[in-house]
Parts: C-alpha cells; sequence; structure tokens
C-alpha cells in the first residue's frame, strides 16, 4: 500500500479539472471509517469497491475538505477486480487548534485517464469504535407548512425543516444488542423536531437508516456544535460522541443542494380574473437536476418548456387551473446528487365573476 500511494502521488499529466457534463453511474463506491486517533493523527481506514462487472486498472483519489481543517489528500489504489474490493489506510494529521475533530469530506474517484468514476460526501467523525460504521447526510424535509422561494444560494430559508439522514451498519462479527442515538443543542438556538431514535438489535453486516429533523433557526448558521450521543444500555459507561456544527452542514451540501433561479406565480389583476394562473421557474445548476415535478392542489400537472432570447437559462411555464379560494402549489426538484428540494407556495385566488 506505501508502493501505491507513492507511485500514485509520483502520477503527472492528470487533469482534474472535470467537465460539468461529466455526470455518470458510479462504477466505484468508497468508505471511510475511524481506526485509530492520537492527538497530533486521525487514521482512516478506506474501502474501494468496483461496483462494475469488469475491472478497473487504477483508482485516484482527491480528499478534500471545503472547510481546510485538513490538507488536500492524494492516494491511489492498483487493479481491482469487477465486484472486487482494496482497503488503503490514510493518515491525516490534526490541526492543534481543532481537538475536537470533525469535518466535511468529499471523495472524488477518477480512473487512470482522469475520468470520473464515482463521487461520496460525508461527514468523518472521530468514532472510537470499529464496530459501528456511521454516516451523516442533509436534505430537505415537507413539513406542510407554508413554504418559501427559494433564496438562490442552496441553502434552506430560516424555519424551514431539514433532515438529517444517520446511518447505522454493524461491522463487527457478531450481532449488537439494542442502543440509542440523541441529538442535542445545548446553545437551545435549534430546535430538534426528531432527535431520538432506538434501535432493538442490528445482525453483523446489516445497516439501517433513520431521519433526523431539526428547524432551520432565524440567526446565522451557527459554528456551535450539535452533539449525537450513541448509547447502550449493554455497556453503560461507554458514549459515542459526534460533534458538528450546522454551517458544516451546509458546506457539505452546499453545491449538490438543488436551487432556484426565479420561482413566482402571476399575481396580476387579469390572472385573477381567468381563473387560470402562470407559474414560472428556473433551476440554477439546471445540469445537475434530475428532473422537476410540480403539484397543484395535490394533483401533478404537465407542463411544457419554453426557452427564450431573454433567458439565459431555459425557463419552464405552467398554466395552472386553479379553483376559488386557498391553492396550494408544490414544487419538486431532484438532483442527480440524490438530493431534493421542495418549495410549497399558497395564494388565494378570488371567484371569478359571473361563475356560480
Amino acid at each position: 500500500q506505501e508502493t501505491e500511494f507513492a507511485e500514485a502521488m509520483a502520477l503527472q499529466n492528470i487533469n482534474w479539472s472535470l467537465p460539468a457534463e461529466a455526470e455518470m453511474a458510479p462504477e466505484v463506491s468508497a468508505r471511510l471509517q475511524v481506526q485509530h486517533r492520537s492527538p497530533t493523527a486521525l487514521e482512516l481506514l478506506l474501502t474501494v469497491r468496483n461496483d462494475s462487472p469488469h475491472p478497473v486498472h487504477r483508482v485516484v483519489g482527491v480528499l478534500h475538505s471545503p472547510l481546510e481543517t485538513i490538507d488536500q489528500r492524494q492516494w491511489g489504489v492498483g487493479r481491482i477486480p469487477g465486484g472486487g474490493t482494496r482497503d488503503l489506510t490514510l493518515t491525516l494529521p490534526l490541526p492543534r487548534h481543532e481537538p475536537a475533530y470533525t469535518a466535511p469530506i468529499r471523495l472524488k474517484l477518477l480512473d487512470h485517464s482522469g475520468k470520473k468514476i464515482g463521487e461520496a460526501h460525508t461527514l468523518v467523525f472521530p468514532v472510537p469504535t470499529r464496530k459501528l460504521a456511521l454516516g451523516l447526510s442533509m436534505d430537505f424535509y415537507d413539513d406542510g407548512n407554508f413554504g418559501s422561494v427559494g433564496n438562490g444560494n442552496g441553502q434552506p430559508d430560516p424555519g424551514e425543516i431539514l433532515a438529517l439522514e444517520l446511518r447505522v451498519e454493524n461491522t463487527a462479527e457478531q450481532t449488537l444488542g439494542s442502543f440509542t442515538a440523541e441529538l442535542h443543542d445545548r446553545t437551545g438556538t435549534v430546535r430538534i423536531h426528531r432527535g431520538h431514535v432506538k434501535w432493538e438489535t442490528l445482525d453483523s453486516g446489516q445497516a439501517v437508516t433513520e431521519t433526523l429533523r431539526l428547524t432551520v433557526p432565524d440567526t446565522e448558521w451557527s459554528d456551535e456544535p450539535l452533539r449525537l450521543f450513541l448509547r447502550s444500555p449493554a455497556f453503560p459507561d461507554t458514549q459515542v460522541t459526534w460533534q458538528f456544527s450546522l454551517s458544516e452542514l451546509v458546506e457539505l451540501g452546499k453545491a449538490e443542494v438543488p436551487a432556484f433561479e426565479v420561482l413566482a406565480v402571476d399575481h396580476g389583476l387579469e390572472a385573477q380574473g381567468s381563473g387560470r394562473r402562470w407559474l414560472r421557474f428556473v433551476p440554477k445548476h439546471r445540469a445537475q437536476i434530475e428532473d422537476s415535478v410540480v403539484f397543484l392542489n395535490s394533483r401533478k400537472v404537465q407542463y411544457q418548456l419554453y426557452e427564450t432570447s431573454e433567458n439565459a437559462e431555459p425557463e419552464t411555464a405552467v398554466e395552472l387551473e386553479v379553483k376559488p379560494g386557498l391553492n396550494r402549489l408544490e414544487v419538486l426538484l431532484r438532483g442527480k446528487s440524490g438530493l431534493s428540494l421542495r418549495r410549497t407556495l399558497r395564494f388565494w385566488q378570488p371567484q371569478v365573476s359571473g361563475s356560480s
């Protein structure tokens, strides 16, 4: 492994800037686990799996933290047969000013020619156990309340519900007994809707997923850490603690969260009097959008795409047949990253004159 790592560091003439259209189904997946921790370094076990039936001759990766809590690191592993895995140990120095190390990590996997063949986003924590592999991802959650127009920067608005998906995998050879996970905010500024989950048993190799929910605060994204505790009644003196802040979660999903450039409903007097409205929206980063779906009063709306010379991005225009009274409109963007954004708008339609 040391020889392969040295060879990978010596690779030349690889273009690390990938074209924006290089979006494809991942051929290679990866998992990071914390093995050892010291006051000066963090040792990670990287497992790379070839998900295709064909061999991959070389995988080169870039390990990068957008918060710059670690330096950018590169590694390489040799030939991986179809369906096979390779392990590599990475040692990362810990910054002295950050004793509670936690960082968003982006894994970008390339083949020997520099073509992107996989990507993963995760948070790496100093978890003092090898029995559980833990992951955390971010998404928006629709709570059915009044939505708001997208603010265009990929971040949720104050008052919106943020969903944190917690994935726990038992990597031990034996079944683990019951344990709980609890999310806490010691500052009191973050309202947590669902912060307690419990598992009775977890078989060897089994992975479970639960969703924790919290409200985006009205204040700036806080750097104060949230804490996630894992406890097991069988080991009352042992507790696993994660620390992460909301600002780190924003950095984790900033480039991957779908957002709107334009989202508006025609509120003109002519539209109010005709019983028909027009919805117009332009997604940001359209190349990253898998599809978009529109619902009016819980019914799916068919629409077509219009492209005008005035707009740099194609505009989606949807004609709506609205009912008198309160109307509920939902626009759902699904990103290729797997994250989605749902915005809910409500508007009042006056009674059309002459109708019963």
